[in-house]
């Protein structure tokens, strides 16, 4: 369930910063101006989290550590 909840979190972050430099907007709290490239970063180390947790959620099995 966590590693779900992960993998969702991380896609719509990554999302948002991908939006964000490609809108060359800023960042809410932080200030930091993006663009193209420091959004499309983002979007790739948040997309690959969330692949990651996705695949560690289909991985785990419940009552493992019985």
């Amino acid at each position: 369930m966590g590693a779900a909840a992960l993998a969702a979190i991380a896609a719509l972050a990554g999302l948002f910063f991908g939006w964000t430099g490609y809108n060359d907007g800023m960042l809410p709290v932080l200030g930091t101006q993006l663009n193209i490239l420091t959004g499309m970063i983002g979007l790739l180390f948040g997309v690959g989290i969330a692949v990651v947790a996705v695949v560690a959620a289909v991985y785990m099995r419940p009552g493992l550590d019985e």
